[in-house]
């Protein structure tokens, strides 16, 4: 199963907001994509203390990286649904890569949550499934 996880969900575990991203980290049923805006976002919103974490997680646990850029067509479709700047992108990039969930805590994902491509839960709700 392939699965996203938004900036969100790796600011609150560094931050210590939550600790049950760990039970996705050690999941070896999952397969989690990353790329380099999503990245960039979390580097962001880290003090330059908590980025060397940051990267411990990238090497530590099995993430895909994934550098290729979906074609323009995919991020107009998600423009045209209303979604703002940096929600184009990630939703563009869980459907490049036919992701089977993204993971958010972002309430504008979760107030749409309904994408032909795949599905959009909170990292709780994922959890709750399994």
């Amino acid at each position: 199963m392939i699965i996203v996880l938004d900036s969100n969900e790796y600011i609150n575990y560094i931050n210590k907001e939550t600790l049950l991203l760990q039970k996705i980290f050690i999941n070896e049923d999952l397969s989690i994509c990353i790329n380099d805006s999503i990245i960039r976002e979390i580097l962001r919103n880290l003090r330059e203390s908590q980025r060397k974490e940051f990267y411990n997680i990238l090497f530590k646990y099995k993430m895909d990286f994934y550098g290729q850029m979906p074609p323009f067509f995919i991020y107009e479709k998600y423009r045209n649904l209303g979604l703002k700047k940096g929600d184009i992108i990630i939703a563009a990039f869980c459907e490049h890569i036919n992701a089977d969930y993204l993971l958010t805590e972002n309430r504008h994902f979760l107030k749409l949550m309904k994408f032909d491509k795949f599905k959009v839960l909170t990292l709780k709700g994922f959890l709750a499934k399994k």
